[in-house]
This record gives C-alpha cells, sequence and structure tokens, in this order.
C-alpha cells in the first residue's frame, strides 16, 4: 500500500501507523466489551465471535488510609508553620 501510494506513515514511534489515503467501505465488526472490576486490578477486554482483540489490565491505588494521613500530616505541619513568622503588625501605609 505505501508502495502503490495508497497509505502514507503517520508515525514510527511507539508504533509504526499507517492511514489510508483512499475511502474504504464501511465494514462494521460484532465486538463486545466486557469489563471486570476488582478490588486490586479491573480488568478490560474487547471480544469478537472469533476472537480476543485487546486484552488489558489497570492496577488500582491502594493504602489509600495512609495516603490520605500523610496528606493530613503535611497539611498540619503547613498550618501549625505560620505561628512562627515575624509578626507583621507595622506593614500598613498611612491613610492620607
Amino acid at each position: 500500500m505505501l508502495k502503490n501510494g495508497r497509505a502514507i506513515v503517520k508515525s514510527t514511534k511507539p508504533y509504526f501507523v499507517i492511514q489510508l489515503i483512499y475511502e474504504t467501505t464501511n465494514f462494521v465488526q460484532p465486538t463486545i466489551l466486557k469489563v471486570d472490576s476488582g478490588y486490586k486490578y479491573i480488568g478490560v477486554s474487547a471480544v469478537t465471535p472469533k476472537k480476543e482483540v485487546l486484552l488489558a489490565t489497570i492496577d488500582l491505588l491502594d493504602n489509600i488510609k495512609k495516603r490520605l494521613e500523610i496528606c493530613s500530616k503535611y497539611r498540619r505541619t503547613r498550618r501549625n508553620r505560620l505561628r512562627y513568622r515575624k509578626p507583621r503588625f507595622n506593614n500598613r501605609k498611612a491613610c492620607r
């Protein structure tokens, strides 16, 4: 297709992708998306009647409680740092 001029190279990295220049007919393939939701992983699959087209696994975040505790500790130290600043009481201009 590339030699005949019916397609062009769209990208080479990270995958070699070509784009068709000519108009194609609409071929529709019956595909079913299946999702398996779990506690630590989510499985995703696209299946045709003959074969499996796509398979993916998504890792979910864990230790949410620990992450929230760390954020709250940082927030607490940020808020408590204010009392150690120099007192700022004479920083206004006189009104005229």
